[in-house]
């Protein structure tokens, strides 16, 4: 033990270098993880299921609209257009609707279907109506496929 102290003492250069490639090779691996980390995959991941349903007054369009992101979805507005383009319905919020990651939001929206296009096809919406959604960096995404049917 003591011949390794007096090593050591009598060549301390030596145990700074080793010690300082070691502190710049550590250094490299943290930048390298934290430069893996910042490029982790963080898009905004949603769907939107839609239910139609009626009774005797009116029409109605449950939409559930499902973030399975990993970054909160800030929604200003959604609407919902026929087959034709034309806007039968749509949520408009005074403020933002935020939807957490693994979390959904859900809203009964009022439509008029004039052309009984949505009525008529309730069955399977697919290709039938287009959801809009627009988040609040004015984003917009629309969904016209990928309607549960039955």
């Amino acid at each position: 033990m003591k011949d390794i102290i007096l090593w050591c003492n009598e060549n301390e250069g030596f145990i700074s270098a080793v010690l300082s490639i070691v502190t710049i090779i550590l250094r490299g691996v943290a930048v390298f993880f934290r430069y893996k980390i910042g490029k982790m995959p963080y898009k905004k991941k949603m769907s939107v299921i839609p239910c139609y349903y009626s009774d005797e007054q009116k029409d109605i369009i449950q939409i559930m609209v499902v973030n399975y992101g990993v970054v909160p979805l800030v929604i200003s507005t959604i609407t919902i257009e026929d087959e034709t383009g034309l806007t039968v319905g749509g949520v408009l919020s005074t403020k933002p609707i935020v939807i957490e990651p693994s979390k959904c939001f859900m809203e009964d929206v009022e439509i008029t279907d004039e052309n009984r296009i949505i009525s008529n096809n309730a069955i399977n919406l697919n290709n039938h109506i287009k959801i809009c959604i627009w988040e609040y960096d004015d984003t917009k995404t629309c969904f016209k496929k990928g309607f549960p049917v039955g």
